[in-house]
């Protein structure tokens, strides 16, 4: 499995050689965003909606709308899910997100009509999450709403959890490449020294490219695609640095402070992937470590 499509960067080559203009900026968050968009819906949905050249069909302008649209509804601020005596004065934001569940419902049916139909025609079955989902549920007529809710919920949520965090956190880490040469430099020589010039990466070399690793887990520590993570409740009465925390709570974690924090990183501002050199700390383990902290100290955010 290729970890981006080749169509990315012909196009990325293509499009800076547009311009004889060597000053001009190129933003690569469009063509991240693309890569992330594809890789995603071939996950999730079977399929790619998107050609060689970057186009992206009708079905898949239809998809990006909803999920555009589903970022919009859920980033408005809704009184009423804080105060649930004010509902009634936000049945706009309500109507909004039951029109939005029925579009997507919509859509999720049609992508599961097209994989039946292929089954059918050819009897076989590919190895996506639509045919798993209804092998698992034996196409049973009563779990026909199941695996609609399943789908649709599945795959929004990757869709709005994996296109902007994918796209901006690989753009950081390219940023930080660029502002580091020397980094920059050792990444080259790992990728010309394992991989060569005639392929691109497969998820296979991942590995041995031990050096790109670092760089990741460096540019996460500084740059985490979400700073306050998710909302997360408390499941029981807890004390934190001093604070009492209510069973029942949602909090936020600030990841971001935790990775800028010195009595944790040692010099945590520079980009230094060498860092984790001396310690291979994976990133689940980062993650506990992460969680553990919380606990102990004052990064739960009101």
């Amino acid at each position: 499995m290729k970890l981006l499509p080749w169509f990315t960067f012909h196009n990325i080559f293509r499009d800076s050689n547009k311009s004889c203009d060597v000053s001009k900026t190129m933003m690569l968050r469009g063509y991240l965003g693309a890569v992330a968009f594809n890789n995603i819906t071939r996950l999730t949905f079977g399929k790619r909606f998107m050609n060689s050249e970057g186009e992206v069909d009708e079905q898949g302008e239809e998809l990006k709308a909803i999920v555009i649209n589903g970022f919009k509804i859920s980033g408005k601020l809704n009184l009423g899910e804080f105060v649930p005596w004010l509902r009634w004065a936000f049945k706009d934001d309500n109507e909004a997100l039951e029109a939005q569940d029925r579009h997507l419902d919509k859509f999720t049916r049609t992508i599961m009509e097209e994989h039946t139909i292929a089954r059918k025609e050819t009897g076989e079955t590919k190895q996506h999450f639509v045919d798993d989902l209804m092998l698992c549920l034996h196409f049973k007529r009563s779990m026909i709403l199941v695996m609609i809710l399943l789908l649709a919920f599945f795959g929004q949520n990757m869709m709005s959890a994996g296109m902007d965090t994918v796209a901006i956190t690989v753009e950081l880490a390219m940023a930080e490449l660029v502002k580091n040469p020397r980094v920059q430099q050792k990444v080259q020589e790992e990728l010309d020294r394992v991989i060569g010039s005639d392929r691109i990466v497969n998820e296979t070399d991942i590995s041995k490219l031990s050096y790109l690793q670092y760089v990741v887990k460096e540019s996460l520590r500084l740059h985490p695609p979400t700073p306050l993570m998710l909302p997360h409740m408390a499941g029981e009465n807890v004390k934190v640095g001093g604070y009492n925390v209510p069973k029942g709570s949602i909090v936020h974690v600030n990841v971001w402070a935790l990775g800028r924090d010195p009595k944790i990183w040692k010099d945590p501002l520079p980009f230094l992937p060498e860092r984790f050199m001396k310690e291979d700390v994976d990133m689940k383990d980062m993650i506990i470590s992460y969680y553990h902290l919380v606990l102990v100290d004052v990064y739960v955010q009101d």
